[in-house]
């Protein structure tokens, strides 16, 4: 009674484990952020200030990323210029700033931030 209790539990358990292992998150590297990035800013810099929230949590992620050793070296201006985007963002959704200027930064970092 036992052993079959116990092979019962381990079928209910079972398709929950591997479920969670399935359904991990992906892994965020700049590889994988960058190009989520400059969709996320070619929606912000066409519309109102409102979809740039995606926009700046992208860039926060790229940031974290971005202060990394190995990242610094690869890529010395990228922090930097995401800090300058951050602040820019932030500025434009505030309606402080145009569009223009907005625009300006985001080909400046992408620049400072070149494709892998």
């Amino acid at each position: 009674m036992q052993r079959a209790t116990g092979l019962m539990l381990l079928l209910w358990i079972a398709p929950a484990v591997g479920m969670a292992q399935t359904q991990a998150p992906p892994v965020e590297t700049y590889r994988h952020l960058r190009p989520l990035l400059l969709q996320a800013l070619t929606a912000c810099s066409r519309a109102q200030p409102e979809p740039c929230a995606d926009a700046s949590i992208l860039v926060r992620k790229l940031n974290l990323i971005a202060e990394r050793p190995l990242q610094r070296e690869w890529r010395p201006r990228c922090l930097g210029g995401l800090a300058q985007l951050e602040t820019q963002l932030s500025v434009f959704r505030w309606g402080m700033a145009p569009r223009s200027t907005l625009q300006h930064q985001i080909i400046k970092t992408l620049q400072d931030c070149p494709p892998p």
